[in-house]
């Protein structure tokens, strides 16, 4: 008896246990009527209209979490409920998931017939975000966002609207087909939603254009205008400006015309793809045609200033230079004339201020007269002197650095009257003339 005592008990533990896992399980499985998120308030509604003087009551589980009985307070906050009975949940985390049951009692009699709620606990989405993947003609586009729960939902946008076909994660098309569609996705569950920025695919996507800069270059009769700038990818497009209007021939990077007809005009390129646009300064072409006839291109501006003004700055300084080298060259010459003048001033001057050299010069009869002492010298013919050399005078300065040393001579220097003779007296002297030198008489032996 014992022993079947013993068995009867562990089968019914067993039963026991197995009773409560099934109770578990199918608390577990039921649906959830009621959602809650992660850190947010809730408020689970009561159906039944209370009275004053009913007993409201609140269970977890099994557990008593608010019980009122005519208004007065046994378990919980008044703050717990609202006014008409409803229990509020606030802060929401996973331990406040499970089922809440409503009671109500009149008179110690349960009324009414309140059915439990299940109520579940999830972590709110979180922003998506769209990518794209390229495979040559292909493109797939995903929904990128944290979450992976099969609770997850994902909705599609094309353009704006909403695409049926669309229901999952990712999804693959044609490249071409989607070249120009903008896509967003919508990521929702049972307490959030949220849905990302717009997207359009980056497969074909150019990089932005730069800065574009126009130039000219001249050939002849002939310029040719182009557009500057780095991109050279087909994808960019290029449109010209004509004096401020769009010119719609010019569809290419360069162009060419006459120099003639666009010499005034002032032009602008405008480069552009499909995620930029950009235009360069006005421009107008730096050539000039010259005046001659000859096909000779000059450019009209250098470093900014005229051509023609460069020209004639040059041409003056030239004409500048050309007086001043004949100015020198004329006050030169004058200066050499009146230091001549002055040498010659100065010789006469000196010459009047020595009347020893001109007696010297004009020796008197008596000397004249006299015969030579040395009868052994050859006579020398008339008009030089034949007479021992007196004293000599002092010659000028510059007079004594043009002469040579001379060799002592019993001799005379010849030429030296004829040397008084070639000299003048200047202009307005109030000095005497000195005396013509007469030539030497001859001596008769």
């Amino acid at each position: 008896m014992v022993m079947m005592g013993m068995k009867m008990a562990a089968v019914s533990s067993v039963s026991l246990l197995l009773l409560l896992t099934s109770i578990v399980t199918t608390t577990d499985s039921q649906d959830c009527n009621y959602h809650a998120a992660k850190k947010q308030d809730v408020t689970l509604p009561l159906t039944y209209v209370l009275k004053d003087s009913d007993q409201l009551r609140w269970l977890h589980g099994s557990k008593v979490i608010f019980d009122r009985r005519a208004k007065v307070m046994v378990t919980g906050n008044p703050d717990d409920v609202s006014q008409n009975g409803s229990l509020r949940l606030r802060n929401m985390d996973q331990s406040k998931a499970g089922t809440y049951t409503p009671t109500v009692y009149d008179d110690g009699q349960r009324i009414g017939n309140l059915e439990p709620m299940v109520l579940c606990v999830m972590d709110p989405v979180s922003q998506p975000q769209v990518t794209s993947e390229c495979d040559k003609t292909l493109v797939t586009f995903t929904c990128m966002q944290s979450q992976t729960s099969p609770e997850v939902q994902f909705e599609w946008l094309e353009d704006g609207k909403v695409n049926p076909k669309l229901k999952e994660r990712s999804f693959k098309g044609v490249l071409k087909d989607m070249e120009q569609r903008v896509y967003r996705c919508r990521v929702s569950n049972k307490v959030s939603s949220l849905t990302s920025a717009p997207f359009r695919q980056n497969c074909t996507q150019s990089d932005p254009v730069s800065q574009p800069q126009v130039t000219s270059e001249c050939d002849k009769t002939l310029v040719t205008f182009t557009c500057m700038q780095s991109q050279t990818s087909p994808e960019v497009q290029f449109e010209w400006s004509e004096d401020g209007k769009v010119n719609p021939k010019l569809k290419e990077r360069s162009f060419k015309g006459v120099l003639k007809d666009m010499e005034q005009r002032v032009y602008r390129c405008r480069v552009y793809n499909e995620v930029s646009s950009l235009t360069s300064a006005p421009f107008r072409q730096n050539c000039t045609q010259s005046v001659l006839d000859n096909g000779f291109i000059f450019p009209a501006d250098i470093y900014g200033i005229n051509i023609w003004i460069i020209i004639g700055g040059g041409g003056g300084v030239v004409l500048l230079l050309i007086i001043i080298v004949i100015i020198c060259c004329v006050t030169n010459k004058r200066k050499k004339r009146m230091k001549i003048k002055d040498e010659e001033e100065l010789r006469l001057g000196w010459s009047n201020s020595n009347p020893q050299c001109q007696h010297q010069n004009h020796p008197p009869d008596h000397q004249k007269q006299q015969p030579h002492q040395h009868t052994h010298r050859q006579q020398k013919p008339a008009g030089h002197s034949t007479g021992p050399r007196q004293h000599r005078c002092k010659q000028p300065p510059g007079q004594q650095r043009n002469q040579l040393p001379q060799v002592p001579s019993h001799q005379p220097e010849p030429g030296t009257r004829r040397a008084e003779q070639g000299r003048r007296q200047p202009a307005g002297n109030d000095s005497e003339r000195p005396p013509l030198p007469q030539p030497r008489r001859k001596i008769q032996k």
